[in-house]
C-alpha cells in the first residue's frame, strides 16, 4: 500500500472526482477512503451510483446523509407500492415514474407521513434522463444500506477515526440534540467540534465546508491537527480550482512543503496562508514544522 486518501462531499461531481484522482495519480496500489455524500447537487449522481455498484476493491465507501436521504426516499416508493397493492414492475421505466409521481402526490395531500421527498430531484432526474428503473433504485439502496457509518484505522501508532460529519462515542454529553449515535455520524455540524472527537485520536470528517473552501473557491483534502504552545493548530492542504496549478502543487508536496491554510482553534486571528513541512508516515501525512 502506497498512499491514503480521503475523500468526502463528492455530491454528483463525477468528472471532477475522476480529475481529482488523476491529479494525485491515485492508483491500485493505494487506498480511497470516501466519506459519503456521492449525489445530489451536482448533475452526476447517475455516473456516481454506477461507479459505487462496481467500485474498485482498494476503495472504502462510508455512508453520508445524502445517501441515506436516498435510500429513505425508495422505502417511501416501495412502502406505497406495498400499501396500494400497485404491482408496480421493477423493470419498468414508465411503472417506477408513475409510482414517483404517485408517492409526491400522497405526501403533499397529507395521505403519507414524510418530512419530505426527493429534495433535490435526484430519483426524478434518475428517471426521466437516465430511464433507470425501480430494481435499480433498490439496488442502490441495498449498497447504501451496506455503507458503515465510519471507519477506524492506526497508522504509525495513532488511531484515526474517518466519518462523514462527526464522531462521538455517547451522546450523554450534546443535551439530546440526536436522538441517535447515527444521526450524529450524518448530521453533526458545529457539534462535531464541541461534542464530538475520542481520545488520543483524531477525526476526519466532510459534510460542513471549511471557510477556505468558501471564501477562496479551493478544495481541502488533507487536514493535519497539532497542539502547541500557540494553539490548536489544523493545517489544510488544499487544491486550487485551477488546473493550471496543479502540477506546482503537486511539486511542493512532493518537495514536502506545501502550501496551506492554517486555522489557530485558540486564536483565530492567527490563522493564515503558509508553507509548512510535512512528512509520510505509512501512508499519512503529518506535519513535522
Amino acid at each position: 500500500m502506497l498512499s491514503t486518501y480521503i475523500m468526502s462531499d463528492i455530491h454528483g461531481c463525477y468528472d471532477a472526482f475522476l480529475s481529482m484522482l488523476s491529479a494525485v495519480r491515485f492508483s491500485g496500489s493505494d487506498m480511497l477512503i470516501a466519506a459519503g455524500d456521492y449525489i445530489d447537487r451536482g448533475k452526476q449522481s447517475y455516473e456516481m451510483l454506477q461507479w459505487i455498484a462496481q467500485c474498485p476493491p482498494n476503495v472504502r465507501l462510508l455512508r453520508g446523509n445524502h445517501e441515506e436521504e436516498f435510500a429513505a426516499y425508495v422505502d417511501l416508493m416501495l412502502l406505497l407500492d406495498r400499501r396500494e397493492h400497485l404491482g408496480t414492475d421493477f423493470s419498468s421505466n414508465a411503472d417506477a415514474t408513475a409510482l414517483y409521481e404517485s408517492t409526491q402526490y400522497f405526501i403533499k395531500h397529507g395521505k403519507m407521513a414524510a418530512s419530505c421527498f426527493d429534495l433535490y430531484g435526484t430519483i426524478g432526474a434518475l428517471l426521466q434522463q437516465n430511464h433507470v428503473t425501480l430494481y435499480d433504485l433498490c439496488r442502490w439502496s441495498a449498497i447504501i444500506r451496506q455503507m458503515p457509518y465510519y471507519m477506524k484505522l492506526t497508522v504509525g501508532g495513532r488511531m484515526y477515526i474517518v466519518v462523514h460529519a462527526g464522531y462521538t462515542e455517547t451522546l450523554s454529553d450534546i443535551g439530546g440534540r440526536f436522538d441517535c449515535l447515527e444521526r450524529f455520524y450524518l448530521y453533526a455540524r458545529e457539534e462535531s467540534c464541541q461534542f464530538g472527537g475520542v481520545r488520543h485520536g483524531t477525526i476526519i470528517a466532510g459534510h460542513t465546508p471549511t471557510i477556505i473552501e468558501e471564501e477562496y473557491d479551493v478544495l481541502v483534502y488533507h487536514v493535519i491537527q497539532n497542539d502547541t504552545y500557540l494553539g490548536t493548530m489544523l493545517t489544510l492542504l488544499f487544491v486550487s480550482d485551477q488546473p493550471g496549478e496543479w502540477e506546482q502543487d503537486r511539486a511542493y508536496v512532493k518537495a514536502r512543503n506545501p502550501l496551506t491554510y492554517v486555522i489557530n482553534l485558540d486564536h483565530e486571528t492567527q490563522s493564515e496562508f503558509g508553507s509548512v513541512k510535512v512528512e509520510t508516515h505509512a501512508g499519512v501525512m503529518v506535519r513535522t514544522l
